[in-house]
């Protein structure tokens, strides 16, 4: 796994961990605010077109009942 995914799954679970700590914040509503976040950042360097297609294939694999593969680059 390249280092960018192994930081990212990093700051993933201290995002997790920090959410479960707060009383009162929804695991599920923080992750969920965090996809929005991310997609918003990919707006800024990114085309819609691309964004969505990166989705769609992400929506067949959870479908499909197998695991996303991300490759670098564009």
């Amino acid at each position: 796994m390249a280092g960018e995914y192994q930081l990212a799954e990093k700051v993933l679970q201290s995002g997790l961990d920090s959410a479960r700590d707060n009383d009162g914040m929804d695991e599920i509503t923080f992750a969920r605010a965090l996809m929005y976040q991310l997609l918003e950042h990919n707006k800024t360097t990114r085309e819609d077109k691309d964004i969505i297609g990166e989705l769609e294939q992400h929506i067949r694999t959870v479908q499909d009942g197998g695991e996303s593969v991300i490759t670098r680059g564009d």
